[in-house]
């Protein structure tokens, strides 16, 4: 299985932001990917075993194999890019009900029209065909 693995510390002001973005790849979870949150003060020798030597550090594994190691922040689309990389994209696993029956109409330049929601966006770039855009 693949794995996302951050290590964080309390009181570390990177930890905070950084686990903040990692809490928006939360609803793609358990796809292609699992995540998991290790506090380095109490799993020090986890921490010992993949080298972890400042926080927040993620490692990216791969059928149980270290692909890549960051110890330093990253922003939610680089994360994204080492994903598509090595998992093969995200792909949505578990919907946010919350936000299920939320649309969002969107209008472009030239009068570009689409609809954006949970899953996505949908935008009809033909100026001449009317949106089309059926809820789920």
């Amino acid at each position: 299985m693949n794995k996302i693995i951050y290590f964080y510390d309390d009181g570390c002001a990177h930890c905070f932001t950084e686990g903040r973005i990692l809490d928006q790849l939360d609803p793609y979870a358990g796809g292609s990917f699992n995540i998991e949150r290790i506090k380095v003060s109490e799993n020090q020798k986890l921490a010992q075993k993949f080298a972890i030597y400042s926080t927040p550090t993620i490692v990216f594994v791969k059928d149980n194999k270290v692909v890549e190691q960051y110890s330093h922040d990253l922003s939610f689309s680089q994360i994204k890019t080492v994903i598509n990389y090595y998992f093969g994209g995200l792909k949505m696993f578990k919907k946010n009900e919350d936000k299920k029956d939320k649309m969002i109409n969107i209008i472009g330049s030239d009068d570009q029209k689409g609809v954006c929601g949970p899953d996505g966006c949908v935008i009809n770039w033909d100026k001449d065909e009317k949106n089309d855009v059926k809820k789920n």
